[in-house]
């Protein structure tokens, strides 16, 4: 989860450096992404094991995560 964490805030960091205040442009959307994920996590495609994708509206980053009884993970943020 720290991997994620710190993928996101460069990606974070990369758009305000293209434009400042950028960022702000998507800040509710992990969010709401990862509340898409808690209604249907089974939904999304598997993409490798258990690990699925799930692209953020509005980005061309998508969330790769896995789940667990008790928990959701988010494995990855790619960034194009």
């Amino acid at each position: 989860m720290l991997e994620a964490t710190n993928e996101f805030r460069d990606y974070v960091d990369w758009y305000e450096l293209k434009s400042k205040g950028l960022w702000l442009k998507f800040t509710d959307e992990p969010d709401a992404t990862i509340e898409r994920i808690k209604l249907n996590p089974d939904v999304y495609p598997v993409i490798v094991k258990n690990i699925r994708k799930i692209q953020v509206n509005n980005l061309p980053s998508p969330f790769f995560y896995k789940t667990k009884p008790t928990a959701l993970i988010i494995i990855r943020i790619y960034h194009n």
